[in-house]
């Protein structure tokens, strides 16, 4: 059983020392969860999300000319972290009855090919299935992460890098089962947003030509910096150039032929994006 009062506890804590650092522990859980919820039983991704929200909790520890420092760490700096991720180890044993919750944060830094640094970590199969896995949401969101120093990693590029490591320092199968599942969420995320986007527009559309038949051109304006925006977002540009001749049209007093006839150029536009979205347009 693993209190997960007692998570939130600590993760406040660590939020409160390093906001960061927390904002890292839940963007690597969320990853986590969406892999663990394919490949794991109920129990078992839920010891995975919290071992994952608390694999930095040994933070709390470091000092912070080491743990705020803008720049990347010297090798005295590193050595200090690696001693505080034992210190977190401890934390998570002394508050959690749980001894797999432990080995999860114990050994999730363990190369699948064997750690020269550390001979006494486990290997290949003898790491735990969710350590094997946290230890690759855990590099895909540092990578991926901007930093002062440097900015995160595009998709392509951290997808090769991780590749170049399957097999030495992780679990080559997990690897692609990771990349799969990550990238079909994304796909699906992608096309969610799209659709919402894409009848946000439709609304938008609909309330424009009402506002066209009460000849509401103050409304029009307001209507289509909306549209606008969405339509940016989508990078869906033909519709953004339609709207800004419209909203140009109706501010400017343009007569009603003209304002029509820019109307009919954004419903067309709006339409193709519909055709699309599979979405009906008004």
């Amino acid at each position: 059983m693993i209190p997960f009062e007692a998570v939130s506890a600590l993760l406040s804590v660590l939020s409160f020392r390093d906001a960061a650092t927390a904002e890292h522990s839940h963007r690597v859980a969320d990853l986590c969860v969406q892999i663990g919820e394919k490949l794991l039983s109920r129990a078992e991704c839920y010891r995975l999300e919290v071992a994952a929200l608390l694999h930095d909790i040994g933070k709390v520890g470091v000092p912070d000319a080491t743990l705020r420092k803008s720049g990347e760490l010297n090798a005295d700096e590193w050595q200090l972290m690696d001693q505080h991720e034992q210190m977190g180890v401890e934390i998570v044993r002394k508050a959690f009855p749980s001894q797999q919750l432990a080995e999860i944060i114990q050994n999730y830094r363990a190369w699948f090919n064997g750690c020269s640094r550390n001979p006494a970590l486990p290997a290949g199969n003898a790491i735990p299935m969710e350590a094997r896995i946290l230890a690759i949401a855990d590099a895909w969101d540092s990578m991926t992460t901007s930093r002062p120093w440097r900015p995160g990693r595009t998709f392509e590029s951290a997808t090769a890098e991780l590749r170049r490591f399957a097999g030495s320092q992780f679990d080559a199968e997990y690897v692609e089962q990771f990349l799969k599942i990550l990238r079909e969420s994304s796909t699906t995320k992608l096309a969610t947003e799209v659709s919402a986007d894409a009848k946000a527009i439709s609304e938008d559309l609909a309330e424009i030509t009402a506002s066209l038949e009460a000849r509401n051109f103050a409304r029009i304006a307001t209507i289509t910096d909306h549209l606008r925006s969405t339509a940016s977002r989508l990078g869906a540009n033909n519709i953004t150039t339609e709207a800004d001749r419209l909203r140009s049209a109706v501010m400017s007093d343009a007569d009603l032929l003209s304002i029509l006839h820019t109307t009919r150029a954004l419903t067309k536009e709006c339409q193709q994006l519909q055709q699309a979205s599979a979405l009906p347009v008004t």
